[in-house]
């Protein structure tokens, strides 16, 4: 794999991982209780274990 594709792969990780960080910023601001919260931050959790997978995917695809 050359360092352009390994870069574009890191990048969209990155922007994917900020975008997920902004919707739980969001959600955890405007939780109503614990539980909101906790939910909000299983969802942050959860999104971050795909796009990873994602990202380690498309390594071991090139």
């Amino acid at each position: 794999m050359d360092d352009l594709t390994q870069d574009a792969i890191n990048k969209a990780y990155q922007n994917n991982v900020g975008k997920l960080f902004d919707g739980l910023f969001a959600a955890y601001v405007t939780a109503f209780d614990d539980l909101d919260k906790t939910n909000a931050l299983a969802k942050f959790s959860n999104g971050v274990a795909i796009v990873r997978e994602a990202k380690e995917a498309a390594e071991n695809a090139l």
